[in-house]
């Protein structure tokens, strides 16, 4: 069962969300800096979220609607995403619960694997990859994280969302974090650390 740790909020998922992406430098940076700028707003809203000021709350979530289409009519990352109707807590996920955590439709789909961690991590051991992945530097991504989680440091958390209160469980941010946990998998810690949204709702979101 998952252990439930704190509740969270929306404005934290965002924060949490455009923190780990900002932090990703090459990646998402210059598209999230952009956001910021037609926001007026510097990368402190980022890197150092003020979740009491309702100002800061505010522009966070026009930066990510800005950014990645939250809570915006067009097509986007989260067209469906119930935006407002989703009970967000930290819990602590098990090794089992980790690797039980679905991708979404779109990583599944880049990856041309099907939606588990271990069966992409098994498609990686044998090379058995799409041609984009050796021009994308994602594979050296992944040998640090490796490295790292062998090493006992837990990286950034997963943001997870589930429909049916937690039993089948979507990665919404860490992708390539959860691949690195089922690459890593004799490596894991007892429990991780996990952001984790619930809602019925969520199962119009096209990428559950």
């Amino acid at each position: 069962m998952v252990r439930v740790l704190r509740p969270a909020s929306e404005d934290e998922m965002i924060a949490e969300y455009l923190r780990q992406e900002y932090a990703s430098g090459d990646r998402y940076g210059p598209d999230i800096a952009r956001c910021l700028a037609l926001v007026d707003a510097t990368s402190e809203l980022i890197t150092c979220p003020d979740l009491t000021s309702e100002h800061d709350n505010r522009a966070r979530k026009r930066v990510f609607a800005l950014y990645r289409g939250y809570g915006e009519l067009g097509p986007s990352f989260f067209t469906g995403f119930p935006v407002g109707r989703v009970d967000w807590s930290w819990v602590a996920f098990s090794p089992h619960e980790v690797l039980a955590t679905l991708f979404t439709q779109y990583w599944a789909g880049i990856w041309e694997s099907d939606r588990t961690p271990r069966d992409l991590a098994r498609r990686i051991r044998e090379r058995r990859v799409p041609a984009w992945v050796d021009g994308d530097g994602v594979l050296p991504r992944l040998d640090s994280l490796m490295a790292s989680i062998a090493a006992g440091h837990q990286p950034p958390p997963l943001i997870v969302v589930s429909a049916d209160g937690g039993s089948t469980r979507v990665v919404m941010e860490g992708h390539t974090r959860l691949t690195a946990f089922a690459l890593a998998e004799d490596a894991l810690p007892p429990e991780v650390i996990v952001l984790l949204g619930r809602s019925a709702a969520i199962a119009r979101w096209e990428q559950y």
